[in-house]
């Protein structure tokens, strides 16, 4: 079954065809690889898709659905998660705490039973603490859960953003560029964890 569907999309800056008919389709499961060179428009492809761009021409569905119009939060309520070339971390923060913060907005927390201390509240902050560990441990994360994101090598931090993606429940994940700063091992050991997030979470991925 067809998740995401993109049919001759074109994206204009100006004077500038960044993108033009670029059409493709990515099934329920599928782990779907991007080639082209630097400049090709891979990443304004992700952004269309995301949401931070608005195609010029084409469309974009998912599950059958257009996007158009729909804004970020939007496309992310839906099921679209993404990570960027540019790790967006929060590096004060620890790793387990990098991951329950999207977690806990996927999952709607209250704020007044957090401030109230609710037992509701309590519930879903263990369960939150729970699924976020059991990321990590998918993701072989399971020794630097207290280490502050920051702190970390960047093959680390790589799979660290991947968890958080995962944290939002998505069903498609926009990998960008996951293995840059790599070596050839890391990155073959990457794509194992890919493999087996895919299996373990039930999500498919479009990956530069």
């Amino acid at each position: 079954m067809t998740m995401l569907r993109v049919r001759d999309v074109g994206m204009r800056f100006g004077g500038l065809v960044a993108l033009q008919g670029v059409s493709l389709d990515l099934n329920r499961g599928e782990i779907l690889g991007l080639i082209g060179p630097n400049g090709a428009g891979k990443t304004t492809l992700f952004n269309c898709i995301s949401g931070l761009l608005n195609p010029t021409e084409g469309g974009i569905f998912f599950e059958g659905r257009s996007l158009r119009f729909a804004p970020p939060h939007e496309r992310a309520r839906r099921g679209i998660a993404r990570t960027f070339q540019n790790l967006q971390l929060w590096d004060s923060m620890t790793v387990l705490e990098n991951l329950e913060l999207p977690i806990d907005a996927a999952g709607n927390r209250n704020t007044l039973s957090d401030a109230l201390g609710l037992p509701f509240s309590h519930y879903a902050e263990r369960a939150a603490a729970e699924r976020a560990r059991a990321i990590l441990h998918v993701l072989e994360l399971d020794p630097f859960v207290n280490r502050l994101a920051g702190d970390l090598p960047a093959g680390i931090q790589r799979r660290v953003e991947l968890g958080r993606a995962i944290a939002m429940r998505p069903k498609l994940v926009l990998l960008d560029e996951p293995a840059a700063g790599l070596d050839a091992g890391e990155t073959e050991h990457l794509a194992e964890l890919l493999r087996t997030v895919r299996e373990r979470f039930h999500v498919s991925m479009l990956l530069v």
